[in-house]
């Protein structure tokens, strides 16, 4: 009762090895891409059963169509994500909208509702739009947009 290995096998582990690089390299997507490419292109081949050699140059050909297209669809969504810490410095700037929560005046910033004041330490009235000047703790400091 011994252990049998296909072709498919071996590279759906190549292929989660590359997935395994990409983890350990922080998310520098050629990893990302590399394994994209054996997952199809050797796993087709391997399935299909042709000798080493042909799989070989298969996974090569459909990872370098692959990669930059991995990449660039990768890279085009983290664009649109932006990612910061409240109070970097990511949010200032923003044009955002007093609302009324639980009694208190929020602007809602990232999926976050944080609490707002101005600079004076008054409280903006709800619906009027605000400048978002920079976060301090969990409250936006906030300017007239006008």
């Amino acid at each position: 009762m011994g252990l049998e290995f296909a072709a498919w096998h071996l590279w759906l582990i190549a292929a989660l090895a590359a997935l395994l690089l990409e983890l350990l390299a922080g998310g520098e997507l050629f990893f990302l891409a590399l394994a994209a490419g054996l997952a199809v292109g050797g796993l087709v081949a391997g399935f299909t059963g042709f000798p080493l050699t042909v799989q070989i140059i298969t996974a090569a050909v459909v990872d370098m169509a692959l990669t930059p297209l991995v990449i660039r669809r990768v890279r085009r969504r983290r664009e649109r994500v932006r990612y910061a810490v409240a109070g970097e410095g990511g949010e200032a700037g923003r044009i955002c909208t007093v609302i009324v929560r639980n009694g208190r005046a929020v602007i809602h910033l990232r999926h976050d509702a944080l609490p707002v004041r101005f600079e004076d330490g008054s409280i903006p009235p709800a619906d009027s739009r605000v400048r978002v000047l920079r976060i301090e703790g969990i409250t936006a400091i906030v300017a007239p947009a006008d």
